[in-house]
Formats: structure tokens, sequence, C-alpha cells
């Protein structure tokens, strides 16, 4: 099965799986496909974003939910040993996911992290803020390694691409 998850205003997580409407056909061989919701998990405030753990074990796999209490933006790396977040308090969090302890706070941007995103095969991370800046950090030294300014106004998100050559 194909899974999809959302997250919402209504303070809910819900899990989806995609199956073909016509039980003799599935999805991959061109059947219609159905969302069928497999379960909820209800969080105390509105969601903002969430996010799953690269591993392709099920059993080892993470579901990451940002909400509206201070955490804005998040992401994994891709060897499932670290998460970082950003949030409304100008820091970006660092946790081990073996853990889930907190490895170390950075601090930087002089307004909210908007987006969080890893480079590929790394532990290097790019963060936006509402302070119109773009960084670029280093996870396993605890450390900025570039400052990028370009925009007269709040950077709202930013993409990475696959090889991690530009931003």
């Amino acid at each position: 099965s194909i899974f999809l998850v959302t997250g919402s205003a209504d303070k809910s997580v819900k899990f989806w799986s995609i199956e073909a409407q016509d039980e003799d056909t599935d999805v991959a061989s061109g059947g219609q496909p159905m969302f069928v919701q497999t379960r909820t998990l209800q969080m105390t405030d509105d969601v903002v974003a969430v996010g799953y753990s690269k591993t392709v074990e099920s059993t080892k796999r993470f579901v990451f939910v940002s909400t509206l209490d201070s955490t804005l933006s998040m992401d994994c790396s891709d060897d499932d040993v670290l998460l970082a977040s950003g949030g409304a308090d100008k820091t970006v969090k660092i946790w081990g996911l073996d853990f889930g302890d907190t490895h170390r706070t950075l601090h930087g941007h002089d307004d909210s992290i908007t987006d969080l995103r890893f480079v590929r095969r790394t532990h290097n991370f790019f963060t936006s803020s509402k302070d119109g800046t773009v960084r670029y950090w280093d996870g396993d030294r605890f450390e900025q390694i570039l400052l990028f300014n370009g925009h007269f106004a709040e950077v709202n998100c930013l993409a990475v691409s696959r090889n991690g050559a530009f931003v």
C-alpha cells in the first residue's frame, strides 16, 4: 500500500492508505485510487507540518509533527540520525533520533524560522527565516557555515536540489 499523512488546523494528524476501488486491480496496475483513513492522532495544537523519517524499514519509521505552539519547520537527515527543528523562538534544535535527546540549540536568526531542509547524504542543512536570510549549518559541528542575504522581506520556504548543488 501507498501511505499518506496529513496535518490540519483541526489539531489532528491523519494517516491514509491509497487503495484501488476495484479489489481485482491494484493502483499500480491502473486501478482507480481511493483514500482510506487508517488512523488519527490528536494533537494539542494546530498542525503546521508533518514528515517521515527516511528509512525504508516500516518498523523503524518515525512520523514528525510540528504545531503552532512554536515549532514551525523540521527535517530529518537521510541516515535517520538527526532531526532538526526551527521555530518561532528563532532557534534551531538538533535532536538525536536514537534517544530523542536534544544535542544542541543553535542561535543566529533574528526572527522566526520558517523552513528547514537537510542536504542529502549529509548532516548539513539550510534554514530560512522571517528575518529575510537563509543560513547554511553544519549539524555535526553545531555551527553556521554561511549566511545568505538577498531578500528584502521574510523568506517563507526553501528547497534543496537532490545533489545539494543549489537551493
